[in-house]
């Protein structure tokens, strides 16, 4: 098999992604995918084997994440899970009886001084293979690794969402792939609805400028109904690949819709005071207006998302916002794709 991968220059201390290089290729041996758990159990058998002081203290372990964006996800978190029952399995397998592993200690960053801490990162292969890459540390030293091709069939249906890989070979420019990776989230819990349209999608371009604007241009409102609730991220991404962060941005950061309560933006004054519209200004084209909902406001992934402002996205860029909310695992999407002429 044939797998890319992007090297991340991480800060110990902090945690800081300080660069990401290009798409890489890497080999992995053609070996049959293994179910997670008995692989894992494997590989800490060895571990214990071959680093007599592991036992001194317990195991610290990162947070694991998709190798290509950084981000935690159902299914990066469900094998944690996997690695926590793996470690105490092997623990009791041990033979040593002058090694005492203990357990594992959950680390939200690499500060915290323990001898040994796990790192993982989770590669796409197919819909029903990742590839994870997972590393020992001893203080700032890499002193293992591993690649294992792991088997999604054993972990919860929402991990197995969380590695579709159906986006993955999308090349396209425009919106294509952000729409393709939007579809395996739709569900009925979120519904979007274009406000004073009466069924049509097509604005006018708006040329005004100033205070005309409110009164002379069409405006690109439409409301959110959200049956379960949550925390909402919304954009607007045109063809011609300019992307427009609607919510949470600067001036409007936070949007929570209570369970079944429908909300209209853009609405009314932000939290600094300022009156807000989205007038349809073009240029000529047609625009992808998105939102999805997280149950949790830090699931969000805006410090993921594209920083550009003002310029057309890159096809990688566009290649990484769709990987972005495909490794974020929204509870619930919906769009418009709407046309100004």
């Amino acid at each position: 098999n044939a797998l890319f991968a992007w090297l991340t220059l991480t800060e110990l201390g902090s945690g800081n992604r300080r660069g990401v290089t290009k798409l890489l290729p890497i080999s992995i041996q053609k070996s049959e995918a293994k179910a997670p758990l008995p692989a894992l159990r494997s590989v800490f058998q060895g571990i214990l084997n071959d680093f007599i002081d592991i036992s001194e203290d317990d195991l610290g372990l990162l947070p694991f994440e998709m190798s290509d964006t950084g981000l935690t996800n159902p299914a990066t978190r469900a094998l944690e899970g996997v690695i926590q029952q793996a470690w105490s399995e092997a623990a009791r397998r041990n033979i040593n009886l002058f090694k005492r592993p203990k357990g594992i200690v959950y680390l939200l960053d690499p500060s915290r001084n323990t001898p040994f801490h796990l790192t993982g990162a989770l590669s796409r292969i197919s819909p029903d293979k990742v590839l994870l890459n997972l590393g020992l540390h001893r203080g700032r030293a890499v002193v293992m690794s591993k690649q294992l091709v792991l088997r999604t069939d054993e972990l919860p249906i929402r991990a197995k969402n969380a590695v579709n890989p159906k986006f993955s070979g999308i090349v396209e420019t425009g919106f294509k792939p952000v729409l393709q990776a939007l579809q395996p989230y739709v569900a009925a819990d979120l519904t979007m609805d274009l406000v004073g349209r009466k069924g049509s999608r097509i604005y006018r371009r708006c040329e005004e400028q100033g205070s005309d604007v409110l009164s002379k241009c069409e405006l690109l409102n439409f409301s959110l109904t959200a049956r379960s609730g949550g925390h909402s991220m919304c954009f607007a991404l045109g063809d011609d690949r300019k992307f427009t962060l609607l919510r949470p941005n600067s001036i409007a950061p936070k949007l929570y819709i209570a369970p079944g309560d429908t909300v209209i933006l853009p609405n009314g004054k932000t939290d600094n005071g300022q009156i807000e519209v989205w007038p349809a200004l073009g240029p000529a084209g047609t625009v992808l207006l998105a939102c999805a909902v997280y149950k949790n406001e830090l699931d969000l992934p805006t410090a993921a998302l594209p920083q550009v402002i003002g310029e057309p996205l890159s096809t990688s860029a566009i290649q990484h916002l769709a990987r972005v909310i495909s490794d974020s695992v929204p509870s619930a999407v919906d769009w418009k794709v709407v046309s100004i002429k």
